[in-house]
């Protein structure tokens, strides 16, 4: 998921190179039909303004969500969208090492839709494990999210935020626009996110999140545990993040060197 963080101004940057040729790219895809082959990457380089290195780091992105269909000798096709009958319908979402996409921009850029099926903003007595990562009292903000694709809910987001950044209490509410996500939200408020790291581990639904995902009470469910770090180094937020599997699914792609 690669795209900017929000500045120290609360300003957003400009789109990155490899983002610009994603998207001219993805317009072509868009315009095109499953088995048509794309021009040459020399081509693809003059469309879309960037150097071959630029241009090569895009068509990785897009061959790792499966948009493309890459083969030696060849040359570059769009692949076919329509998921196999084992697979849910968001199949992967590329998520880049090197930066962070609102993931909702992820799954539109993908052609599905989504949408806020849920938002409750709660103070809520300190998680331990929360605790143990972000100083402070032992009351915070639980911000819950449930974002439906296609209509389906499908990602539970949980986000657990200190009542007050450098003195100054804050108001999450503004997460309850999509537009708003949390690195957005923090840099308006002089914290610069600089990454996530995050634990997945497959658990059972409790019943309050199995609401929320539409689910029976101890459908199994990939989790992941977060921790978004500042520039400083210190933890500014932490989150839980439930994913249901026959919605959605994210890939893990490692690629053989050279």
């Amino acid at each position: 998921m690669v795209t900017m963080l929000a500045s120290e101004t609360g300003r957003m940057p400009r789109l990155s190179k490899a983002d610009e040729a994603v998207n001219v790219i993805a317009s072509l895809i868009k315009a095109g039909r499953p088995g048509d082959q794309l021009p040459r990457e020399s081509e693809l380089a003059k469309l879309a303004g960037v150097s071959r290195v630029t241009l090569r780091e895009a068509l990785d992105r897009l061959w790792y969500e499966g948009r493309i269909v890459r083969q030696w000798g060849l040359g570059t096709f769009i692949a076919d969208p329509t998921p196999a009958a084992d697979q849910p319908p968001v199949r992967n979402i590329y998520v880049s090492v090197r930066g962070v996409m609102p993931l909702v921009e992820d799954i539109r850029n993908q052609g599905h839709e989504a949408n806020l099926a849920g938002f409750l903003l709660e103070r809520w007595s300190t998680p331990g494990w929360v605790g143990a990562e972000i100083d402070g009292s032992d009351q915070i903000w639980r911000v819950t999210r449930c974002l439906a694709i296609d209509g389906v809910p499908a990602i539970l987001i949980r986000d657990y935020l200190a009542l007050e950044y450098d003195g100054v209490a804050v108001d999450p509410v503004a997460l309850s626009d999509l537009g708003t996500d949390l690195a957005r939200f923090l840099s308006a408020r002089g914290v610069r996110l600089v990454k996530h790291e995050s634990v997945m581990d497959a658990v059972l639904c409790d019943q309050d999140s199995a609401r929320l995902l539409d689910l029976p009470t101890g459908s199994p469910v990939l989790r992941a545990r977060q921790r978004a770090i500042a520039d400083t180094g210190e933890v500014a937020a932490c989150a839980d993040i439930y994913y249901r599997s026959d919605v959605f699914s994210t890939v893990l792609v490692r690629t053989v060197r050279d």
